[in-house]
């Protein structure tokens, strides 16, 4: 399977979103950690061109 650039950088988006909660719910993360991470991912995300 062959994905594009975009679909590749969505792929990452989304297993670094997995990621982060799946370590927040099981408190390896504080809950300002969790928050600071998540924004950091939003706005990277933010940043790449629209579709």
């Amino acid at each position: 399977m062959t994905l594009t650039p975009q679909q590749e950088q969505e792929l990452h988006h989304c297993m670094l979103l997995g990621l982060i909660q799946a370590l927040h719910r099981t408190q390896h993360l504080t809950d300002a950690q969790f928050c600071e991470l998540m924004a950091h991912i939003c706005n990277k995300n933010a940043e790449a061109p629209p579709v």
